[in-house]
This record gives structure tokens, sequence and C-alpha cells, in this order.
């Protein structure tokens, strides 16, 4: 009785998680026919504009800002930013072959530059793709993605806190 359902539970669960991976990379199609993307699922079939509700771009802009503010300058932040990359993934690091100190500002160059466009999705599409060209070369994955979107969201969270 209660073992078999809970074997069923189990079940169920096993499959869920096996299409949530098998899903990775797939962007969900809303009723509207847009896209809806997820912050915990790298999408990597499709490449559409991002539009953000006036009031996220807001908060992105302003936490950046502060976060900007808060290293006081531009080296000093992609130091950190390049630190918390470094701290993540070590295994990455053969992969960053530009000196730090011109990475850590292009770096900052380009986030800087993506955030002050999230209220012009075209322009931010054609960033994001330049920087995307710009790295050709090495090989993209979801798991390498998620340690880079992580350790980057992680530092400004926790530099942020206090603000």
């Amino acid at each position: 009785g209660r073992f078999e359902e809970n074997e069923d539970e189990e079940d169920e669960e096993d499959e869920k998680d096996e299409e949530d991976q098998a899903g990775e990379g797939e962007a969900k199609e809303a009723e509207d026919g847009e896209c809806v993307y997820s912050a915990d699922v790298v999408n990597d079939a499709v490449f559409d504009e991002l539009s953000l509700h006036p009031d996220s771009v807001r908060e992105v802009q302003a936490a950046w800002a502060s976060f900007l503010r808060a290293a006081e300058t531009s080296e000093a932040a992609g130091e950190a930013l390049c630190a918390a990359i470094r701290d993540a993934a070590p295994t990455l690091q053969p992969l960053f072959t530009t000196p730090r100190a011109v990475f850590a500002l292009k770096l900052v160059d380009a986030m800087t530059a993506m955030v002050q466009n999230l209220t012009d999705p075209p322009t931010l599409k054609q960033i994001v793709e330049t920087i995307a060209f710009q790295h050709i070369q090495i090989e993209v994955t979801g798991p390498r993605v998620v340690v880079f979107r992580d350790a980057l969201t992680d530092l400004l969270r926790m530099e942020l806190e206090d603000l």
C-alpha cells in the first residue's frame, strides 16, 4: 500500500527531473506566442530580444550603478568580477587568455553596455551577439554559462546586500 504510493511518486519525480533536463535550453512559449525565459534554465535554442518590465530594468540598472559606486573604480569592479569567476570556476581559467587587467575592464564595459541598453531590446541583442562572436573560439556550454552567471550574481548579491 503506502510504500507503493511513495514509489509511484518517486517515479513521477524522476520522470519530471528527466523532462526538466531534456528541456534545458528550450524556451517555453507563452499563450500569446512570446517566449518566456527562466533565470534558472540556460536557453540555447532561441535568441530573441529580451524585453523586461520597466520596474525590472530600473532595479537592475540601480543595482549595477550601486555595485560600480561601491567598487569606486571600474578597475576594482572588474577585479572583483574576475575574482568571482576565478573562484567559482578555476577549471575555466585556461580559457581566459587576455591579460587580467584588460579582461576586467572589458568585462565591466560589456556589462555596463548591456545594463544601459536594457530599455532597447534590439541594441541589447546586438551587443550580446557581438560579445558572443568575440568568443566564438570557446565552447560555450550550459554548465559553463551557469557557473559564470552564478559567480556574477552571487558577487552582486553579496556586495549589494548591505546597501
